[in-house]
Protein backbone atom coordinates (compact mmCIF):
# COMPACT_ATOMS: atom_id res chain seq x y z
CA UNK A 1 0.00 0.00 0.00
CA UNK A 2 1.72 3.27 -1.15
CA UNK A 3 1.04 6.86 -0.12
CA UNK A 4 -2.37 8.37 -0.48
CA UNK A 5 -4.17 5.49 -0.61
CA UNK A 6 -7.69 7.34 0.96
CA UNK A 7 -9.47 8.08 -1.70
CA UNK A 8 -12.67 7.45 -0.99
CA UNK A 9 -14.88 7.61 2.43
CA UNK A 10 -15.15 3.76 2.89
CA UNK A 11 -11.19 4.26 2.77
CA UNK A 12 -11.24 6.59 5.93
CA UNK A 13 -13.84 4.19 7.67
CA UNK A 14 -11.41 1.05 7.01
CA UNK A 15 -8.48 3.61 8.48
CA UNK A 16 -10.34 4.20 11.34
CA UNK A 17 -11.23 0.61 12.27
CA UNK A 18 -7.72 0.08 11.72
CA UNK A 19 -6.32 2.57 14.06
CA UNK A 20 -9.34 1.81 16.80
CA UNK A 21 -7.67 -2.17 16.02
CA UNK A 22 -4.17 -0.87 17.43
CA UNK A 23 -5.30 1.30 20.02
CA UNK A 24 -7.69 -1.25 21.68
CA UNK A 25 -4.64 -3.89 21.50
CA UNK A 26 -2.21 -1.21 22.96
CA UNK A 27 -3.48 1.74 24.74
CA UNK A 28 -0.81 4.51 23.43
CA UNK A 29 -1.16 8.24 22.79
CA UNK A 30 -0.05 7.63 19.31
CA UNK A 31 -2.47 4.82 18.72
CA UNK A 32 -5.29 7.12 20.58
CA UNK A 33 -4.06 10.30 18.92
CA UNK A 34 -4.11 8.73 15.17
CA UNK A 35 -7.91 7.37 15.94
CA UNK A 36 -9.56 10.15 17.20
CA UNK A 37 -7.67 12.37 14.29
CA UNK A 38 -9.17 9.61 11.81
CA UNK A 39 -12.65 9.59 13.28
CA UNK A 40 -12.57 13.05 13.64
CA UNK A 41 -12.00 13.59 9.71
CA UNK A 42 -14.21 10.52 8.93
CA UNK A 43 -17.30 12.41 10.98
CA UNK A 44 -16.58 15.63 8.78
CA UNK A 45 -16.69 13.61 5.14
CA UNK A 46 -19.82 11.81 6.30
CA UNK A 47 -21.20 15.31 7.80
CA UNK A 48 -20.17 17.16 4.09
CA UNK A 49 -21.95 14.45 2.30
CA UNK A 50 -25.22 15.07 4.31
CA UNK A 51 -24.84 18.46 4.10
CA UNK A 52 -24.24 18.68 0.01
CA UNK A 53 -27.12 15.97 -0.83
CA UNK A 54 -24.64 13.51 -2.41
CA UNK A 55 -25.84 10.08 -0.33
CA UNK A 56 -29.18 8.10 -1.32
CA UNK A 57 -32.23 8.07 0.53
CA UNK A 58 -31.61 4.57 2.35
CA UNK A 59 -28.25 5.61 3.58
CA UNK A 60 -29.50 8.79 4.97
CA UNK A 61 -31.64 6.82 6.94
CA UNK A 62 -29.00 4.94 8.68
CA UNK A 63 -28.79 5.39 11.57
CA UNK A 64 -24.92 4.86 12.13
CA UNK A 65 -24.52 7.42 9.51
CA UNK A 66 -26.32 9.92 10.52
CA UNK A 67 -23.85 13.23 11.52
CA UNK A 68 -23.55 14.58 15.03
CA UNK A 69 -22.89 18.07 13.28
CA UNK A 70 -25.97 20.40 13.54
CA UNK A 71 -25.96 22.18 10.27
Amino acid sequence: MGFFRLKTPADMLEKAKRERSRMVADVHIDHVYNFSVTAAHAQFVVYELFSHGFLSDKTRQDRKLTPSRKS
